[in-house]
């Protein structure tokens, strides 16, 4: 039986996305290895002598930093199905409180693990973005460390983080994300056609 709720809000259109069960011990065990080896990365780059001295070590730590964020929420969503809820129809007084209550907490669990993975993806985009600016200004422009550093790196985190910061806290306070199914460890998301 599907127990979804939804938050109600003026939009008229959602689209549930589940995963198929087969697939949850992969996004599991890939989620987990990704989250290593980024800790790998990040203990690599603590480990060397130039630490986060040049560009390229802050570009890495900032990419492994967001698939770490990502990857452990999306490991979290494997780990710890919502809850699984049914307060519309009420029964007794205390199982209808219980039911609202586990509504509210299980929409909060949604909203936190969506906001980590939808910041940790984008992001992680927008630092592999970064790097390949990096690139293009050290090797096509020849520019050099220190001009790359003054002049440019500071946009390009701005670029990485920004973007993720304003999408995951817009789609959060907008009431785009919703609760999910008792068979489903993905949350809904409402996507909004203007």
């Amino acid at each position: 039986s599907d127990q979804s709720f939804f938050v109600h809000t003026s939009y008229s259109q959602t689209i549930e996305i589940n995963m198929i069960p087969q697939s949850r011990p992969f996004a599991a065990v890939s989620g987990t290895v990704s989250a290593l080896a980024s800790s790998l990365i990040i203990f690599l780059i603590f480990r060397s002598k130039k630490k986060l001295s040049c560009i390229y070590h802050r570009i890495m730590f900032g990419m492994s930093c967001a698939d770490i964020l990502r990857s452990v929420a999306i490991v979290l969503m494997v780990v710890i199905p919502l809850p699984n809820v049914n307060a519309s129809t009420p029964g007794d007084e205390e199982d209808y409180d219980r039911g609202v209550t586990d509504m509210g907490n299980s929409l909060r669990i949604c909203q936190a693990k969506v906001f980590f993975v939808r910041f940790g993806t984008i992001s992680m985009f927008g630092y592999n973005g970064m790097l390949c600016c990096y690139y293009a200004c050290s090797i096509a422009f020849r520019m050099k460390e220190r001009k790359i550093k003054k002049r440019v790196e500071p946009f390009l985190h701005a670029f990485a983080l920004l973007p993720a910061l304003v999408v995951s806290t817009t789609s959060l306070f907008s009431n785009q994300l919703v609760s999910t199914s008792d068979e489903s460890i993905w949350c809904n998301i409402k996507y909004v056609y203007i």
